[in-house]
């Protein structure tokens, strides 16, 4: 039988990249360019080095989902989303969700709930997301980054199966952790 592609690409890229050079260093993120030395000859890849993120679904005592709108220059539009927030050096996911959730809708949280991990663009990002569900909500506020422009949303469920029929959800790790929690 013959071995899958995926795979046999996979045990090549296994192989430690011949030469790697950090082109742009952000507040945020970083761009590598990585050659690897193949039988067919070298291949670069352009990579923006993420440090990791965390997001939420906040679920309020009354059912509602707590969501922000907030401004997003790459792409110049409001989006509908859940709170979520990059992690810094060496901090631990859920560590980083407890201080997201409050920085960005207020909130405590006295459960957070594993859903999944994901990664947000996999083609040209290492960006890895926690998805957390996050319940038993208490009001407690820190101040997040001057740059975090947020309104604080509240839907029912079907308020955003609603909105997200009609196009209106577009984020991709809103969608993913509503997919997930879908009834």
């Amino acid at each position: 039988m013959k071995e899958p592609k995926a795979k046999l690409y996979a045990d090549k890229v296994e192989a430690l990249p011949t030469h790697v050079s950090t082109v742009y260093k952000g507040h945020h993120v970083d761009v590598q360019t990585e050659t690897v030395d193949f039988h067919e000859g070298k291949k670069t890849y352009d990579i923006v080095c993420h440090p990791g993120a965390v997001a939420m679904l906040p679920i309020a005592d009354d059912g509602r989902i707590i969501l922000i709108e907030q401004w997003r220059r790459p792409i110049k539009k409001i989006l509908l989303e859940i709170p979520a927030g990059t992690l810094d050096p060496g901090e631990d996911p859920l560590t980083c969700a407890h201080r997201e959730l409050q920085e960005e809708i207020g909130y405590k949280a006295s459960k957070l709930e594993f859903m999944a991990k994901f990664y947000s663009a996999p083609g040209f990002c290492n960006e890895e997301i926690t998805l957390y569900l996050a319940t038993g909500l208490t009001p407690s506020q820190l101040i997040g980054d001057d740059t975090d422009c947020i309104d604080i949303v509240h839907y029912t469920y079907d308020e955003l199966q609603k909105l997200t029929a009609e196009g209106r959800v577009q984020d991709a790790k809103t969608l993913i952790a509503l997919k997930l929690y879908a009834k």
